[in-house]
């Protein structure tokens, strides 16, 4: 039988791919899965936010039964100014695959900022920024 493969195809967070300056306090991440089978769904997510890639010292949602991508609000502790944050996704589907995905970062405001790979420098007093780098591993299980 052939493996059912999907993979989280892009990432959202405040409906924005590549968000720049962003003042909330409990962002709202979604994300699109792609798929070339049919029916495939999926069966649960995790969302881990930390100050070092992979951490979740920020918030661990832990695995939640839910088929919803669209609308997760972060619950964790309160982001705080000129912060770097690292955001993984890992998407179960109901065969027991899953996908994983990292945004390369996201920081906090209150500090005057130079955005990598820009020349473009910003305030972000009072914002959060967030810069969306993905990077992919889809891991059956």
């Amino acid at each position: 039988m052939k493996e059912k493969m999907f993979r989280i195809r892009e990432i959202h967070i405040e409906e924005m791919t590549t968000p720049m300056g962003i003042d909330v306090e409990q962002p709202v991440f979604s994300w699109i899965l792609e798929t070339e089978e049919n029916n495939m769904a999926q069966k649960s997510v995790r969302i881990q936010v930390g100050t070092v890639p992979g951490g979740n010292d920020c918030w661990d949602s832990g695995r939640m039964d839910t088929d919803r991508s669209i609308g997760i609000r972060y619950e964790g502790q309160k982001l705080l100014p000129c912060t770097r944050y690292y955001v993984r996704i890992t998407v179960w589907g109901q065969y027991g695959n899953r996908s994983v995905t990292e945004t390369g970062r996201e920081e906090s405001g209150s500090c005057n900022a130079t955005r990598a790979g820009s020349e473009t420098e910003a305030s972000t007093e009072g914002e959060t920024w967030f810069e969306n780098h993905l990077k992919i591993d889809n891991t059956n299980l």
